[in-house]
C-alpha cells in the first residue's frame, strides 16, 4: 500500500492505493482499522487484483490472512444541503464525527467526509444484515434514496475521484492522489516511479472536471484544438453528465471547449 498503516489507531479512516511497479494503480483502497483486522473497501473490478497483490507482499516469516468480504459490507453515502438533521435523527452527534476517525453506530460505522460550501455528505459502511433497516431509518428521517450517479457528480465537479471511479492504470499525481502516497513508509511496488516524479515535479497530464448535457463514454478523444482527451468518468444527474478527464498539463483549456466524437461535436464546460 501507499499508506503507513502500522501507527493507525483503532477506527482510524482513510484512502490508500494499490500500483504496480511501474507505480500505476491497481487499487484505490477504502480503509477501516479495527485493530488485528482492516476492512478494505474498493471496486468490485479489481477486487481478484488487489488480493493477489496484497498475497503477494505477505512475507514468509509473518502470519497474515487475506480474506474476501465481496457483498459483506455496503458503503452508503448521505449527502446533501443539510443532512445534519437525518443524522441527528438517527442520534448521531455530528460534532463527533470527522474524516479521519470511523464512529461506531450499532454494527456499522460512519464518517463525515464532505464539509463544502452548503453541501455535506456521511459515509456508512454496513453489514449486509443491517442494510435494510439502516435505510428504513434514514427515510424516516427525510433521507431520499437516490442513485450512486449523484454523489458521483459532485465528487466529479469538486476534481475528486472516488472508490467507486475506476482508476485503474492511471498514476496517483496525474489524478491528483499525491496525498495517498507517503514515500517515507518504506518500499511498496511503483515507490520508486513516484519517488522520482516527486523529485521531478513534472507531469504529462492533468485531471480536468467538466460537463456535457450529452453522454460520453470512457475512452481517448480530441479537442477542437486537437488536444488530447482522456474521459475517466461520467456521472449524469438532470441532463447534465459530470465528467474527469485527463488532458495535457501544456493543455490550455478554456471554459468552454469541443469535444470530438464519432457521432459529432460535443460541447463542454469546465466544471
Amino acid at each position: 500500500m501507499t499508506a503507513n498503516v502500522l501507527t493507525d489507531a483503532e477506527m482510524t479512516r482513510r484512502e490508500s492505493l494499490i500500483c504496480d511497479l511501474n507505480g500505476r494503480i491497481i487499487g484505490h483502497l477504502l480503509q477501516a482499522d479495527l485493530g488485528e483486522q482492516i476492512i478494505l473497501i474498493h471496486s468490485s473490478e479489481c477486487s481478484e487484483q488487489i488480493r493477489r497483490t496484497l498475497h503477494s507482499g505477505i512475507p514468509w516469516n509473518e502470519e497474515v490472512a487475506v480474506s474476501s468480504g465481496d457483498g459483506a459490507i455496503h458503503r452508503l453515502i448521505l449527502v446533501g444541503k443539510n443532512p445534519n438533521r437525518v443524522v441527528l435523527g438517527l442520534g448521531l452527534n455530528t460534532g463527533d464525527l470527522s474524516s479521519k476517525t470511523w464512529t461506531e453506530f450499532g454494527d456499522s460505522m460512519v464518517s463525515e467526509i464532505l464539509a463544502e460550501n452548503e453541501i455535506a455528505a456521511y459515509e456508512y459502511l454496513i453489514p449486509s444484515r443491517s442494510l435494510d433497516s439502516i435505510i428504513e431509518a434514514l427515510e424516516v428521517n427525510g433521507a431520499t434514496p437516490s442513485s450512486q450517479e449523484s454523489w458521483l457528480a459532485i465528487q466529479s465537479s469538486l476534481n475528486q475521484i472516488d472508490i467507486a471511479n475506476n482508476s485503474v492504470g492511471h498514476l496517483p499525481f496525474e489524478l491528483g492522489m499525491e496525498e495517498l502516497v507517503d514515500l517515507r513508509k518504506g518500499c511498496y511496488p511503483g515507490q520508486e516511479i513516484h519517488a522520482r516524479m516527486e523529485s521531478k515535479g513534472i507531469l504529462a497530464r492533468r485531471l480536468i472536471p467538466f460537463t456535457t448535457t450529452e453522454e460520453l463514454q470512457t475512452g481517448k478523444y480530441r479537442l477542437s484544438n486537437n488536444e488530447r482527451l482522456e474521459i475517466l468518468s461520467g456521472s449524469k444527474v438532470d441532463g447534465l453528465t459530470y465528467h474527469l478527464g485527463l488532458v495535457s498539463t501544456k493543455a490550455e483549456m478554456q471554459s468552454e471547449f469541443t469535444v470530438k466524437s464519432e457521432s459529432g461535436d460535443v460541447s463542454a464546460n469546465l466544471a
